[in-house]
């Protein structure tokens, strides 16, 4: 089993912080041009915070400490991984004014996208990740 984990950023507007793919990974779902809240796969060994402080730093660049709270978990099935493995994400969320994220580490992979209404992501439709629906119902306790 594969396992991940994914972070909502609010703003004190209570829009959550997008990003947009810049690589495909059909295995997972994830197409060039999408977007995205930022996700990120688990590295053996490493626990879920451990990993979304990573995610932080590699595919947000925030600056500055920021308090991370572990909402939940859900199953995934891949799209097309050649051994059939699901996958688990663990949902984080936390807030964070703007001016503190820096933008990636890495542009090939991700780019800063903006900011989006919780109720918008949710309808991204072919525009976004297929696991977002499921993840926003996480964050809104449902």
């Amino acid at each position: 089993m594969l396992e991940g984990v994914a972070l909502f950023i609010f703003n004190s507007l209570g829009q959550a912080y997008l990003i947009r793919e810049q690589r495909s990974k059909p295995f997972i779902g994830k197409k060039a041009g999408m977007l995205s809240i930022p996700m990120e796969t688990m590295k053996g060994g490493e626990l879920p915070a451990e990993a979304t402080r990573r995610l932080l730093c590699e595919e947000v660049g925030v600056r500055g400490a920021v308090a991370l709270y572990c909402i939940g978990s859900s199953y995934f099935e891949p799209v097309d991984h050649p051994e059939g493995v699901v996958y688990r994400i663990y949902c984080f969320r936390t807030v964070c004014d703007g001016s503190m994220i820096v933008g990636p580490q890495d542009l090939e992979d991700v780019a800063p996208y903006g900011w989006m209404h919780l109720e918008d992501v949710a309808k991204l439709g072919d525009h976004g990740r297929r696991e977002l629906p499921q993840l926003v119902k996480i964050v809104q306790g449902g």
